[in-house]
């Protein structure tokens, strides 16, 4: 049997089914709730969200891809399990896993720009950066599970 490896939400919505998908970003999202952790999910989405704005203004494609990157990208520390354990049950794309482990490659980088932005690690006034933020900031705080 081939493996599978998922770029995008939609890749997964495909394989999966809308439903199925829809029941684990609300399991998710009740974790984070349960364990006091809700800012972090909100984090994670405004990550998913920046991360493919950045991607789409830089002419990348599939940047749905970034999307999901941006969202699993804090997934350790929303369920509790090393990262490396995560990544190894789930299929999806290498170079997506490799940003989380090594920020390398494209996603690597535009996770480091995510991450340097939300701890104001980078240089703020940087063209290109603050409106995709604020925009993902927005978008997110409209978004409900």
């Amino acid at each position: 049997m081939q493996e599978c490896r998922l770029y995008s939400l939609k890749e997964v919505m495909r394989l999966f089914g809308l439903k199925r998908v829809q029941s684990w970003a609300k399991m998710l999202s009740l974790a984070a709730l349960n364990d006091g952790l809700p800012e972090l999910f909100n984090l994670a989405r405004v990550r998913a969200i920046f991360m493919r704005r950045l991607a789409q203004n830089k002419g990348l494609t599939n940047v749905d891809s970034y999307y999901l990157a941006g969202l699993f990208s804090l997934l350790d520390t929303l369920i509790g399990k090393a990262l490396e354990e995560l990544l190894s049950q789930l299929p999806i794309n290498d170079a997506i896993k490799i940003s989380f482990v090594d920020e390398q490659g494209v996603y690597g980088e535009l996770l480091t720009i995510a991450q340097g932005y939300e701890s104001i690690a980078v240089d703020v006034e940087e063209p290109g950066l603050a409106t995709p933020y604020f925009e993902a900031l927005a978008e997110a705080s409209k978004q409900t599970i």
